[in-house]
């Protein structure tokens, strides 16, 4: 029987910088991965891209143009090659989820994860000033518009038509001193997080199957 123990991981120290490239490497392979440990143990699967876990084939053609001694070795490297395909997935798979932790643990000692938050939680609210200090400026009277409606109210039956109007509630220079004063918070942040992400290392482990996809 073959062995289907995973490999013993090594452990990198590297800047959270490499570590964020790392995980980027590893995640252009998840899905590929993935589609590796689509597996049935039916001998029929009712899904075509599931594979059998049991099941193997070698082709006729294969068979006609080897001798008994390749075809036994054929048939070792086509099982060799499966068990290989399904612990490279789960090493790779597992290494993924182990880095964004590590990155997760370092963000949220350091206080990056706070920063990440407020950067985040501000994104809707800086759109929502952006477009009050894009938008025209009215000067608008209040009572000038409660008058007109009026009006129409006293006109209700002679004039059929809906009453719009247009009124800034807002006070330009209040919402451009608070933008201004949430994008330097944000400013500040960034380059903290940058300069934290530059030079802080953390230690990462990584299985063989992810060591030479990595080329480590």
């Amino acid at each position: 029987m073959l062995d289907l123990q995973l490999s013993q991981p090594q452990e990198f120290t590297v800047t959270v910088n490499k570590a964020h490239k790392i995980l980027e490497s590893l995640k252009k392979y998840e899905s590929y991965k993935k589609s590796n440990l689509e597996v049935s143990s039916f001998a029929k699967s009712m899904h075509s891209s599931y594979q059998n876990l049991n099941s193997f084939e070698i082709s006729y053609a294969m068979i006609l143009t080897n001798n008994i001694v390749d075809i036994e070795n054929i048939i070792k490297n086509e099982i060799d090659e499966k068990v290989y395909r399904y612990i490279s997935a789960i090493e790779v798979l597992e290494d993924i989820q182990k880095v964004k932790e590590c990155i997760f643990s370092f963000n949220v000692k350091s206080g990056i994860s706070e920063k990440l938050n407020f950067i985040s939680r501000k994104a809707n609210l800086i759109k929502l000033y952006e477009a009050f200090n894009l938008k025209k400026r009215t000067e608008s009277d209040l009572n000038d518009i409660v008058t007109r409606l009026k009006k129409l109210h006293e006109n209700a039956f002679e004039r059929n038509e809906d009453f719009s109007f247009e009124f800034q509630y807002w006070d330009n220079d209040a919402i451009t001193k608070n933008l201004k004063e949430i994008k330097s918070t944000i400013l500040q942040h960034e380059e903290q997080i940058s300069k934290l992400n530059a030079s802080e290392q953390i230690t990462i482990s990584l299985y063989e199957s992810s060591i030479e996809l990595l080329g480590l």
